[in-house]
């Protein structure tokens, strides 16, 4: 990972602006923040056994929306299942580390948007419908 990214991803993580991720009535199949993006590439989530697909969503406007007719607003980045940790991340999320992790497909733009916007985790059944969506927290 680049190193001015790296700076990028961990100090403006906790931004200020959106850290709230604002939740309307209209994103009730939100649920918490369980999902941790630990570097640029990797995400840590425990998804339900149902799931097939993910993405996160992330939005600078905060318009994100999940409820039960489905997900709006936002862009799309894709995740990917079945990724590692490397050692150096292992160590330092070792108490989430057990979870399953994604590969975050995006690149070093959409990665410096997302960490200063609005960001949930989404995950689809095989028939398409939200199994699962989260706010997204980022270290430090």
């Amino acid at each position: 990972m680049n190193i001015l990214l790296s700076a990028i991803f961990l100090f403006l993580s906790p931004f200020d602006q959106v850290q709230n991720n604002t939740i309307t009535e209209n994103t009730s199949l939100v649920d918490g923040a369980a999902a941790h993006w630990v570097s640029e590439g990797r995400l840590i989530w425990d998804v339900p056994d149902d799931a097939e697909m993910f993405e996160l969503r992330f939005s600078m406007d905060a318009d994100i929306t999940v409820t039960e007719e489905g997900v709006t607003g936002g862009t799309s980045i894709e995740l990917e299942t079945d990724a590692l940790l490397t050692q150096s991340l292992h160590d330092a999320f070792r108490h989430i580390s057990d979870r399953p992790v994604f590969r975050v497909q995006a690149d070093s733009a959409a990665i410096f948007n997302a960490v200063k916007s609005q960001v949930v985790a989404i995950a689809y059944d095989g028939g398409g419908d939200v199994s699962a969506a989260t706010r997204v927290q980022f270290p430090g």
